[in-house]
């Protein structure tokens, strides 16, 4: 196993512990934070569109495994976050703007939120619209600005010099 590959898996399972361990028990009106979705954005702000999306996937699958609802979802929704954010970043935005990604974490994790359930009643999880969506969208978003930072710092770290983006000779799917 590579270094890098190393560095990833300890910094994602170091993100689960915390949400699994902290985030999930300070709660703010029934609502708790999620980290998750500054992950899969981190991801593909960092390695692109192709990179965003299948660590978005693996990300969301490593935490579907500790949660009550459909197996999947939340691997489906990351890997549109950072699918959608890895295409921003591959049409020139720039993880160094420190200002702007704590705002674009900070959107994709609101767009997630909204995502979640809409995405969940297709496969027929209808609980999942009675949730309080406003509250948690509030919550989300402001944890996910306030992760930012930390989050793109650790990620740097386990991308190492040569960090998360493909060679330049690598076409891309999109």
């Amino acid at each position: 196993m590579s270094p890098k590959l190393l560095r990833t898996i300890a910094v994602v399972t170091a993100l689960l512990l915390v949400q699994l361990s902290l985030f999930d028990s300070w709660e703010v009106s029934g609502v708790h934070v999620d980290c998750i979705w500054t992950l899969a954005a981190i991801g593909g702000l960092l390695g692109g569109a192709r990179f965003g999306a299948t660590f978005g996937f693996s990300v969301g699958l490593a935490m579907d495994l500790f949660l009550p609802t459909p197996f999947g979802l939340t691997a489906l929704v990351c890997c549109l976050v950072g699918a959608v954010v890895g295409q921003l970043a591959d049409r020139g935005l720039d993880a160094d703007l420190g200002p702007v990604v704590p705002g674009v974490c900070g959107i994709a994790a609101a767009a997630a939120v909204l995502c979640y359930p809409l995405l969940g009643v297709f496969i027929g999880a209808n609980e999942l619209m009675k949730a309080p969506l406003l509250l948690i969208v509030a919550v989300d978003t402001l944890a996910s600005a306030c992760l930012a930072l930390p989050v793109l710092q650790a990620m740097r770290w386990a991308g190492g010099r040569e960090g998360f983006a493909p060679s330049p000779k690598a076409k891309s799917a999109w």
